[in-house]
C-alpha cells in the first residue's frame, strides 16, 4: 500500500485526547501499511551505554507497537532514541544526522574504547515482496531481516555504517542479485525512497538535536518505521496526557513508537511489557534496564533479579501507587516539606497542644521558614489546661 500524505492526521488522535493542534503540524507523512519493523537494538560505549540491549517484540514474537523508556535524568534516555535514528539512517546518511551531536556520543569513561550500534528489523509480509528487494534477487523468507551496523571510533567525527540482509541465524546472506562493491541495501532503499521500507522520525523532526540547545519545532514526520518521541507528555496538561496514547493507538495501530517520559500519567495507560525503566547500576555506574525484585517489591538492575521479575500494571494502580512502584517516591505527599506541613496543620489548628507538641509544632516553623515554606496559616492560640 502506497505511502500517503493527508492533512491534519495529528489531528485526529489530539481532538481525541482534547488537543487543540497547532497549524503547523497540519501534514504528515503516514504509512496505511505496516512494513517494517525494530526488533532488537544493541549499544556499546555510548555514553553510560556501555553495553547495552533492548528487545522489541512481544512475548509471543510479534513486534511491540510501543515501547516507553522512564528513568531519571541522566539515564540516557535520549540517547536510545538517537540510536535507533542513526542505525536507520544508512551509511550515507547517518554522519549528516549526527553532526550535531557526535562530540557528545564517546562514553568519556573509556575513551578509547569504540562506540558501537547494531539493530534488527524485520519484514512482515507485504514488505517482503521481491520487487522490493531487487538487490537481494529474491523476496526475503521467512526470519530473512535486515541489520545495520555503526561504529565510530576514539577521535573520529564520522560514523562509519553499513547494513546487510541476514538469515534467521543472523548470518550474513551472501548472493545479492548485484555487482556493486560495499553494496547496502538500506542505503538503497533510502536512495529510492522505497515504499514499505522506512524512514524513522526523531521527535517532531529528522534530525538529532545538540543536546545542548533547544531545536526549534518543525513539520513532525510519522512515516514507515516508529516515531522516536523525546518527552512525549511535555508541555501537555495531565488531562491530555491521559488520553495521548490511547488515541494514538486507536489513530496509528500498526505504528510502532518508541518514546520518553517523565509522566505517570502517560504510565497509566501501557501494559507492563511496555514500560522500559533504565537507571545506573549502583557499582558500575552503566545505565542498565532495571526490573521489580520479587522479594523486595523495589527496581533493581535486571542482571541481579532471578527470573526477569514481574512488573506490576500500572493501568490498575492509583496515582499514589504509580509514583511509589514506577518512580521511587515513596511518600504521601509530593512536595518535600508535606508531611511537615500535614504535621505542622494537625499541631497548629489543636488549641489544646501540650507542652511537647508544642515545641515540636516552633520546631517545625523554624524549618519551614529556614527552607523559605509560607506557613498555610498562623496557629491558634492555645488555651489553658
Amino acid at each position: 500500500m502506497e505511502t500517503s500524505r493527508i492533512a491534519r492526521p495529528w489531528s485526529l488522535p489530539y481532538a481525541r485526547a482534547g488537543i487543540r493542534v497547532p497549524r503547523r503540524w497540519e501534514t504528515v507523512r503516514i504509512s496505511s501499511a505496516h512494513s517494517v519493523y525494530l526488533d532488537h537494538l544493541a549499544i556499546r560505549h555510548l555514553k553510560l551505554l556501555r553495553d547495552f540491549r533492548l528487545d522489541f517484540t512481544q512475548s509471543d514474537g510479534t513486534p511491540r507497537m510501543w515501547t516507553v523508556v522512564i528513568g531519571r535524568n541522566g539515564t540516557a534516555k535520549t540517547s536510545i532514541l538517537q540510536a535507533i535514528a542513526l542505525a536507520a539512517a544508512g551509511s550515507r546518511q547517518v554522519s549528516v544526522l549526527a553532526k550535531p551531536i557526535v562530540g557528545h556520543l564517546v562514553d568519556r569513561r573509556t575513551p578509547r574504547a569504540t562506540m558501537q550500534i547494531e539493530a534488527s528489523f524485520r519484514f512482515t509480509p507485504q514488505s517482503r515482496s521481491a520487487n522490493l528487494h531487487p538487490s537481494l534477487g529474491r523476496a526475503p523468507e521467512e526470519g530473512e531481516h535486515l541489520r545495520s551496523t555503526l561504529s565510530l571510533r576514539p577521535k573520529q567525527t564520522t560514523l562509519a555504517g553499513r547494513s546487510y540482509y541476514a538469515s534467521a541465524s543472523g548470518a550474513e546472506i551472501e548472493g545479492h542479485a548485484t555487482e556493486e562493491p560495499n553494496f547496502d541495501p538500506l542505503d538503497e532503499a533510502r536512495a529510492d525512497n522505497r515504499k514499505l521500507w522506512f524512514v524513522a522520525s526523531y521527535g517532531v523532526g529528522r534530525f538529532l538535536p545538540d543536546p545542548q540547545s533547544r531545536p526549534p519545532l518543525v513539520q513532525p514526520s510519522i512515516e514507515r518505521l516508529e516515531p522516536l518521541i523525546d518527552e512525549i507528555d511535555l508541555y501537555l496538561h495531565p488531562t491530555w496526557q491521559a488520553g495521548l496514547i490511547p488515541a494514538l493507538r486507536r489513530t496509528f495501530p500498526r505504528v510502532q513508537f518508541v518514546v520518553t517520559t517523565h509522566s505517570p500519567v502517560v504510565l497509566s495507560s501501557l501494559a507492563p511489557e511496555e514500560i522500559v525503566v533504565v537507571d545506573q547500576h549502583p557499582e558500575t555506574g552503566d545505565v542498565e534496564r532495571f526490573v521489580h525484585d520479587p522479594e523486595t517489591g523495589h527496581l533493581a538492575p535486571m542482571s541481579l533479579v532471578a527470573g526477569g521479575g514481574d512488573s506490576p500494571d500500572p493501568r490498575a494502580m492509583t496515582g499514589t501507587d504509580v509514583y511509589r512502584t514506577w518512580f521511587g517516591l515513596d511518600r504521601l505527599t509530593l512536595n518535600p516539606q508535606g508531611d511537615q506541613l500535614r504535621l505542622y496543620l494537625q499541631l497548629a489548628t489543636d488549641p489544646f497542644r501540650s507542652d511537647e507538641e508544642e515545641q515540636t509544632l516552633q520546631a517545625l516553623i523554624s524549618e519551614l521558614q529556614r527552607d523559605q515554606v509560607a506557613l498555610p496559616r498562623p496557629p491558634v492560640v492555645r488555651e489553658p489546661s
